[in-house]
């Protein structure tokens, strides 16, 4: 059984982390939470497809897309978090992280859930 760890990322990295995490995408279902002192903690999707994750540095916002699979499901939700202050990924030991918390400018927490989805026929 292996621990789960946190890990603080660094901010010349998350570029490069979402990309890599985005080509995971098509076996990950994603669960958002939203975490503050003015809203309370709200569930704003519950295990959805993940379409794409993207840090844009220049603009300073981080992008989550869920659904657009397929006709089926075609995206159905796009969150931004503008000026994230902090990102921590908490990891399961095989490279994927099994949840990722992320702190904005406004004091919000964006809590990204991540399951992995089994594959058909194994």
């Amino acid at each position: 059984m292996t621990q789960d760890s946190t890990t603080e990322l660094d901010r010349s990295t998350w570029t490069a982390y979402f990309d890599r995490l985005t080509q995971s995408a098509p076996r990950l279902d994603v669960t958002i939470e939203l975490l503050g002192a003015e809203l309370g903690d709200q569930i704003e999707a519950t295990s959805l497809p993940l379409g794409e994750l993207a840090y844009d540095a220049r603009e300073d916002v981080l992008e989550i897309a869920l659904g657009g699979r397929d006709r089926r499901l075609p995206v159905v939700l796009r969150h931004r978090i503008d000026a994230p202050r902090a990102i921590q990924a908490l990891g399961r030991g095989d490279g994927l992280p099994s949840a990722i918390a992320i702190d904005a400018a406004d004091g919000t927490r964006t809590l990204l859930r991540l399951v992995e989805r089994p594959e058909l026929g194994a």
